[in-house]
């Protein structure tokens, strides 16, 4: 279910161009999406400036995602 649902989003974003998509979806909301994108944050390591705020970004994205694998697992228990 998620995977067709990501790659439908992917795909339309990606045949329709993005300003297309922030059109249909509004400024606000893809601003408040936008906060959640990796390259936005991986911007900073690209050039050689570690910001505690990208680092906190992908520490508590690990945490997050490791946390849904830990009750994906106990629930197959």
């Amino acid at each position: 279910g998620a995977f067709i649902i990501s790659f439908f989003v992917i795909s339309v974003s990606y045949l329709f161009g993005l300003q297309k998509l922030i059109d249909v979806i509004g400024e606000n909301i893809f601003q408040f999406i936008s906060i959640f994108s990796i390259p936005k944050h991986f911007e900073s390591f690209y050039l050689g400036i570690i910001d505690i705020r990208d680092f906190y970004f992908f520490f508590s994205v690990n945490i997050l995602f490791l946390t849904f694998a830990t009750f994906a697992l106990k629930g197959k228990r």
